[in-house]
């Protein structure tokens, strides 16, 4: 296995103990720094060269992880070691000055999951009072670096954070986390994660009733690494142990999830972390999520391309906005046809009168005719009612491990820009890449507001028109630059299927003319 040839190539590691499954590989050797690998692996193949480290390292290649290590106690000498159960590891060790014995055992579950057991025994024949409190850690960090040349948006594309979930509600973010954290409470489970990728921890048993007491905080790094703070958060969850007994035996379990953010990881073995996927978001919005990206499962299932089933989910809902949308353009066409023979009097009245009796009398004029005053704004009702699939489509693109390396034409991943070349240097806000999709996009934005009916006005009302669809398309030019490059791809079909129907609702006005 290659993640397994990666550390026993180290010849620091040669008397470890591992766990080694097609789906995680671990290791951990004896010592105070025992963590040495953790690899899950990214697919759902066997493809043994795709694996993630969940480890972090500094610039010089110190580790900075310590998940599952144990703080607060001084254990002395310990030993991990592989049991006859080929499937499990096992620690032991002893503390304050041999009164106490350490165990931890770590063995496999299904898929990405694992169960840690940990037992601290008074092995002395009096009581034992802790000094200080014993907590697991989780981080600092989770394999994840900063990104860089996305410009505003490189927080989007790589990042770590801590996450809990306590009845059923996630929160994520530091300031998130804290506040949550801060009050009494009970969570289901605890951890870190990044874009893609999560370990959390879900307490077992008598564990679940006790344990809290959660406290985050985030390495401070020396001069020997250029990662910031904020990708090297770590988490400590107080065991809740504070005195034993003789031959007193204090066990804490928890279930571990190790692996990629995708719904079949998530969700396998009866033990669901999927609520992770669109934490944050209203219940709604999420649900919208989840579903967007079934949608798009169902599309990828026919076609075995995710650039195609992003276009195929816009033409989907094109077809179903259809009627809506015919009965919305025809609306507006009828409206420029009447603006436009009320063209005289509107500047009549422009003319004769100023403020209040203005308004008034232009919408007596618009009364007159049975329109209103507002019927140009309906076309903004097709853009309204895409806006929430989109929206979703953001969350589902920028979180879904499903579209992680989703590539389509020249475009390496649907989940981040195009780069359809490299700059050469960093630009404010857009970074060093020249992404060519959001141009199209821009275009053919501009070209729909162009052609939608609009009345005939004035030189300097045309003046007026002309800056504004500039405005409009640097606007979204700049607001679509950096969004990942499958967001940009539905919105830039979008625009050309609203187009095409322009076209034909315009041919057939034609026809019943003639």
């Amino acid at each position: 296995m290659m993640a397994l040839f990666f550390f026993t190539s180290n010849a620091s590691a040669q008397a470890a103990a591992f766990i080694q499954t097609d789906k995680l590989h671990l290791a951990f050797q004896s010592g105070r720094s025992p963590i040495a690998l953790w690899a899950v692996h990214t697919g759902d193949s066997s493809d043994n060269k795709q694996w993630k480290s969940l480890l972090t390292r500094d610039g010089s290649g110190h580790l900075l992880s310590r998940h599952l290590s144990l703080e607060g106690i001084d254990v002395g000498k310990g030993r991990w070691e592989r049991s006859k159960n080929k499937d499990e590891i096992v620690y032991a060790g002893s503390a304050d000055n041999g009164r106490l014995t350490v165990r931890k055992k770590i063995r496999t579950a299904a898929d990405y999951r694992l169960v840690l057991q940990i037992e601290i025994e008074n092995a002395s024949d009096e009581p034992v009072e802790l000094q200080n409190d014993v907590r697991l850690v989780l981080g600092p960090g989770l394999g994840e670096y900063p990104v860089k040349g996305f410009g505003v948006a490189e927080s989007m594309y790589s990042f770590v954070e801590p996450v809990v979930s306590v009845d059923g509600e996630i929160a994520g973010r530091s300031e998130d986390f804290l506040s949550r954290i801060s009050s009494p409470f009970q969570y289901e489970w605890v951890g870190l994660h990044s874009r893609y990728f999560a370990l959390l921890l879900s307490p077992l048993g008598e564990s679940a009733e006790s344990l809290a007491d959660i406290d985050l905080r985030h390495q401070k790094h020396g001069n020997s690494t250029t990662i910031p703070d904020r990708y090297l958060p770590w988490l400590s969850i107080n065991l809740g142990i504070k005195k034993l007994n003789p031959g007193e035996t204090v066990h804490r379990e928890f279930l571990v999830f190790s692996g990629p953010k995708s719904t079949a990881a998530l969700k396998a073995d009866r033990s669901d972390f999927s609520g992770i996927l669109f934490s944050g978001l209203w219940t709604w919005m999420a649900a919208l999520c989840s579903g967007m990206l079934w949608i798009l499962k169902v599309i990828h299932g026919f076609v075995p391309n995710w650039g195609l089933s992003i276009i195929l989910l816009a033409v989907l809902v094109r077809i179903v906005m259809y009627p809506f949308a015919r009965k919305v353009l025809s609306s507006q066409k009828a409206f420029a046809e009447v603006q436009k023979n009320i063209q005289p009097e509107m500047q009549e009245i422009k003319r004769n009168f100023r403020g209040g009796e203005q308004s008034e009398r232009i919408l007596e004029l618009y009364k007159h005719h049975g329109v209103s005053p507002f019927a140009g704004l309906k076309p903004l009702l097709i853009v309204l009612v895409q806006l929430p699939i989109f929206i979703a489509l953001f969350h589902v693109l920028g979180r879904a491990f499903e579209l992680r390396a989703a590539s389509f034409l020249w475009i390496e991943t649907l989940a981040e820009p195009d780069r359809f070349f490299n700059m050469g240097i960093s630009l404010p806000f857009l970074g060093e890449y020249f992404n060519v999709l959001p141009v199209f996009m821009a275009v053919t934005t501009l070209l729909t507001i162009k052609m939608a009916p609009a009345p005939t006005a004035d030189k300097s009302g045309r003046l007026g028109q002309n800056i504004f669809l500039i405005f409009v398309t640097i606007a979204f030019f700049l607001l679509f630059y950096t969004f990942p490059s499958g967001m940009v791809l539905y919105w830039t079909m979008a625009n050309v299927l609203h187009l095409l129907q322009q076209f034909i609702v315009e041919n057939r006005r034609t026809s019943l003319v003639k």
